[in-house]
């Protein structure tokens, strides 16, 4: 009796859970309509459709209103496989993403190195040179340090030590 009672309550529960998600779902549509790289969700729509037609089937069963032989299980099939076309499409629009960032990278670094190269021809040095140049004597010092700094920092992380300057020892 107790048994029966509680699996009444979650199945009712349930159908209430599947009907937010599809809720949730239509109004994730209805507001990116306009977006090209949604098709996992209209999938992820469909499979809360069959989610919520599988709790509905699952609530007619367990008060014996309705007996459908099969149905639950081709409603479970059916949901697993919109899940898994989910993963599927989503994995491939991660995959297109990732291409096109490694390409604007590449992109964006070869124009660099192109500026570098023109600004170089036409200055007759190399840009770093030409900054270094057009700095005031007390910046371009301070510029230095900073760079020994850095330089420093960067040995540290990579598991060098910079090296100690010792003072003289002190005879006794």
């Amino acid at each position: 009796m107790a048994y029966d009672y509680l699996s009444g309550i979650l199945e009712i529960a349930n159908v209430f859970i599947s009907l937010f998600v599809l809720i949730y779902a239509w109004s994730f549509l209805r507001q990116t309509a306009d977006v090209k790289d949604r098709k996992p969700w209209v999938f992820l729509f469909v499979a809360a459709i069959v989610f919520f037609l599988f709790e509905v089937v699952g609530v007619l069963d367990v008060f014996n209103i309705s007996k459908v032989p099969g149905l639950r299980s081709f409603l479970e099939s059916a949901f697993i496989a919109l899940i898994l076309f989910v993963f599927i499409f989503q994995y491939d629009l991660i995959l297109k993403s990732d291409l096109i960032l490694i390409t604007r990278k590449i992109a964006r670094e070869e124009k660099l190195e192109k500026d570098e190269q023109e600004i170089s021809k036409h200055l007759g040095m190399s840009p770093a040179t030409a900054v270094r140049q057009s700095l005031e004597p007390e910046e371009n010092r301070a510029v230095s340090e900073s760079l020994q700094k850095q330089g420093k920092k960067r040995a540290t992380k990579k598991g060098k030590r910079p090296a100690k300057k010792r003072s003289p020892k002190k005879r006794q």
